[in-house]
C-alpha cells in the first residue's frame, strides 16, 4: 500500500469520525442520519472516480464529480419519500421553516406617498 492510499484512508477516516462526533453531540446520531452519511460518501467517491475516468481518460478524482456523485443519492433519498432531515429539525426553534408563522405583507400603498 502506497503513501498516497494511507493517506487518502486516513482522511477519510478521520472525516467519518468528525461526522459521527459533530452529529452525536448535536443529537442528530440516527440511523437515518448515518444513512445519509454513508450515501454521500459513496455517491461522491463513485462520482469523483467516474467523472475523471470518463472525461480525462486516466484513474484519479475530480472535485466536480464528487459533489455531483455525493448529491445524487441524497437528492433520491429525498425524493423516495424519505425526509432525513429536514431544516426545521436543525433548528432549535421548531418555527424556523414553517409557513404557518409567517405574517402575510401589507400591500404597499403608494397613493399615500403620492
Amino acid at each position: 500500500m502506497t503513501l498516497s492510499a494511507r493517506c487518502y484512508g486516513l482522511g477519510y477516516l478521520t472525516g467519518l469520525a468528525a461526522f459521527a462526533w459533530m452529529a452525536r453531540r448535536r443529537k442528530l446520531a440516527t440511523a437515518g442520519m448515518m444513512a445519509v452519511m454513508g450515501a454521500g460518501l459513496l455517491g461522491g467517491l463513485v462520482g469523483a472516480n467516474l467523472a475523471q475516468w470518463l472525461f480525462g481518460g486516466a484513474a484519479g478524482k475530480t472535485v466536480l464529480g464528487g459533489i455531483a456523485g455525493g448529491y445524487t443519492p441524497l437528492s433520491r433519498m429525498n425524493r423516495h419519500d424519505r425526509h432525513i432531515v429536514r431544516p426545521a429539525d436543525t433548528s432549535s426553534d421548531s418555527s424556523f421553516c414553517s409557513r404557518s408563522t409567517r405574517q402575510p405583507r401589507a400591500a404597499a400603498s403608494w397613493s399615500a406617498h403620492a
